[in-house]
């Protein structure tokens, strides 16, 4: 399989099968994954852009040309358990590094960000798409946020705004933790001032009879009171 740069997506000619290319695709909104093999990476990239609105793009993380697609899945299923399909996959922490070390080879080349509004001026103007890693990003109103470059896979699901996220969700939880601790004892130390405050008799009886049981036991449980018995 040979590598492709993500950024020439436009202008790759479609392939015949039993060859195809397989493309490495990541939803921005939702950092979520796809593999899939298409005759030409034009027309998948714009099957993708149609499938919903979202507030951001994708993210074309890798272009493999292959000779003959259905040997190169079996390799890859073999090597990686890696699927072709049109499923979004959810990948973790360690999914992701075996993602970067396989054979769809998405460290090659820069990755190419996609959006409906970047796409649209690119086919108006007729230029070529810039990687993501040229991309400057831009800032102003709601229809330029789509021009904004995403992070890249290097980044992945561990970029600083989503350990930010995870930190204040951690906060949070601890927050609330600390909070239903503090309600358990400030309950129960209401109820025992209530108590003290309302039946202070029922406390000295408390109290009376909790000294008896320690008397008794403690009689009866002293080996001087044993000896005596004996004797």
């Amino acid at each position: 399989m040979r590598s492709l740069p993500p950024a020439d997506y436009l202008t790759l000619p479609g392939l015949s099968c039993p060859a195809a290319y397989i493309c490495v695709i990541r939803d921005v909104d939702s950092d979520r994954y796809r593999l899939q093999a298409a005759a030409r990476p034009r027309d998948l990239i714009d099957a993708v852009l149609a499938e919903r609105a979202r507030d951001f793009g994708i993210e074309l993380l890798s272009i493999l040309e292959s000779d003959d697609i259905a040997a190169s899945e079996a390799r890859l299923y073999a090597r990686h358990h890696a699927q072709l399909g049109s499923d979004w996959l959810s990948l973790d922490a360690y999914q992701l590094r075996a993602l970067k070390k396989s054979e769809l080879r998405v460290n090659d080349h820069g990755s190419q960000y996609i959006s409906q509004v970047s796409r649209s001026k690119l086919e108006g103007d007729g230029q070529r798409p810039r990687p993501a890693a040229e991309q400057k990003p831009v800032h102003g109103t709601s229809a330029n946020r789509d021009s904004r470059s995403p992070p890249s896979l290097t980044a992945g699901r561990f970029d600083p705004r989503a350990t930010r996220r995870r930190s204040g969700a951690q906060s949070a939880q601890s927050a609330q933790k600390e909070s239903t601790r503090k309600g358990i004892r400030q309950a129960i130390d209401e109820a025992l001032t209530d108590i003290w405050t309302n039946h202070p008799w029922k406390c000295l009886l408390a109290l009376t009879l909790l000294a008896l049981l320690c008397f008794v036991l403690l009689t009866y449980f002293c080996p001087g009171h044993r000896i005596s018995c004996v004797q």
